[in-house]
């Protein structure tokens, strides 16, 4: 089960990024671009946006090396030709290409793979390369893998740096027919001076490629291998397209494909100056969809915001997008900063209220916990309330209590009375009514005063008088 899981996840990552990358093609296609074709003597330089020709020119190179080719492209400049990253067909005569299949891995370690590969693939010398994923199944992939020289990648970047260019995408030429001959099976004969190099995708997406020479025997090779790759004329189409050595050799080599059997799809016009024109306008159309990029490493990619109507309101809708981001989020943030601002001078004002409140939940505590206690008290002391209810009874209008003190068990009451009697009968009236013993400690006349003074102490029944164990001195409450 997890082994399908990571299997699907992968597939759908792989899907995913096809996804994208058609994105990425459809987004190059509908741009505006400065394509470079260079065949023989003449560099074809065209201008191309949506898929339709704005302008397209010849320059007749004046030599060979890179300084002729940045001759052409400044005098391209001057003729309205005025993107700085192109598009360039890399037909050069050091053009490899093979198909690999590589076992299953990641993305990035397939391009590090085919990077340490290029040794084997394409002998020691050093190349640029750059692939195209053909197919993928859980077993692993199958790569067209393309290279040039790395000296002529430099000759090229060279040229244009000197007319203030930048060949961001080098486009390899099998790429660009693969995707001009859509899902049908097709043949390409990739024609030099001398070698040449044919290609043959069958109906089950299948690459098979060989190295041509030009001879006698051409047109048997070429036969033999469209016998064996099962190529059918009426069902495939059929495209030639020349090297940067082959304009004078084409003538020859579309014989050759002809004694074979392979009619050229587009007919040419072979005599005349004008033989290649047709084909670099069946072509260039196609060049920005390309996948396989061949320009060195550190020029590749473009910028979609290019010079150009296109590129302009595509600049101008960046723009827009990014004011109208930027207004947003300044609303938001003064927005939280006002409600920031409320909040806190709400909590200012309410300063006041919340310590009146904070101090009635205190008080509220407070209350709460003495009303506890009282219960707890009332709960375990109830018959103090009836006791002081006997005191007073038992007092009179003529004695007067100062003082009620508890300790030890023993209650000491004090006093005033108007006589004697009074007093002693208040001391029986008091024991009967609390149910215990009163004891008179003292009993005197007040000087100068018609009053008597007493101190009488009340113990219930039961307690020791003398030399028990009392409890712990403490005062009663009343």
């Amino acid at each position: 089960m997890e082994s399908q899981i990571m299997e699907w996840s992968q597939g759908m990552g792989k899907w995913l990024k096809e996804y994208f990358r058609s994105r990425e093609s459809r987004r190059r296609m509908t741009g505006e671009w400065d394509a470079a074709i260079s065949v023989g003597a003449t560099l074809f330089m065209v201008t191309v946006r949506n898929g339709r020709f704005l302008k397209e020119k010849e320059y007749i190179l004046s030599g060979e090396g890179e300084a002729s080719l940045a001759e052409a492209l400044c005098r391209a400049e001057k003729d309205g030709f005025r993107h700085r990253k192109l598009l360039w067909l890399m037909n050069e005569p050091d053009l490899r290409c093979v198909c690999r299949k590589f076992p299953n891995m990641t993305e990035p370690e397939l391009e590090e793979t085919i990077q340490w590969e290029e040794d084997r693939l394409f002998g020691s010398e050093p190349v640029q390369s750059g692939y195209h994923i053909l197919s993928y199944t859980p077993e692993g992939y199958e790569v067209l893998v393309s290279a040039i020289r790395k000296e002529t990648g430099d000759r090229l970047a060279a040229a244009a740096e000197k007319a203030g260019r930048v060949i961001a995408w080098g486009i390899s030429p099998p790429d660009l027919f693969r995707i001009r001959a859509g899902d049908r099976p097709w043949i390409l004969v990739l024609g030099g001076a001398s070698r040449g190099q044919v290609f043959a995708v069958g109906a089950e997406n299948t690459w098979r490629s060989k190295q041509l020479r030009l001879q006698e025997d051409t047109a048997q090779v070429l036969a033999e291998f469209a016998a064996r790759v099962k190529f059918s004329q009426e069902e495939g189409r059929v495209f030639f397209f020349p090297l940067t050595d082959g304009d004078k050799a084409g003538k020859l080599w579309c014989q050759a494909m002809e004694e074979a059997g392979l009619s050229v799809t587009e007919p040419l016009s072979l005599p005349g100056e004008a033989l290649w024109k047709p084909q670099v306008m069946e072509a260039a159309p196609y060049m920005p969809a390309c996948s396989i990029n061949l320009a060195r490493r550190e020029d590749r990619g473009f910028s979609f915001w290019q010079s150009s109507c296109c590129g302009k309101s595509r600049v101008l809708l960046f723009c827009l997008a990014s004011f109208l981001m930027m207004v947003l989020s300044l609303s938001c943030c003064l927005y939280a900063a006002v409600s920031l601002w409320k909040a806190e001078k709400v909590m200012r004002d309410m300063a006041p209220v919340a310590a009146a409140h904070a101090k009635w939940e205190k008080e509220k505590e407070w209350e709460k916990a003495l009303a506890e206690d009282l219960n707890a008290w009332e709960k375990g002391s109830g018959h103090w309330q009836k006791r002081l209810i006997y005191l007073s009874e038992a007092a009179g209008t003529n004695v007067v209590l100062s003082s009620l003190e508890g300790q030890n068990g023993e209650i000491r009451i004090q006093g005033t009375a108007m006589s004697d009697e009074e007093a002693r009968a208040f001391a029986d009236l008091l024991g009967a009514a609390w149910g215990g013993q009163v004891r008179m400690e003292k009993l005197r006349r007040e000087e100068n005063s018609p009053l008597l003074s007493f101190s009488m102490v009340f113990r219930e029944k039961g307690e020791p008088q003398d030399g028990g164990n009392p409890s712990e001195d403490k005062e009663e409450p009343l």
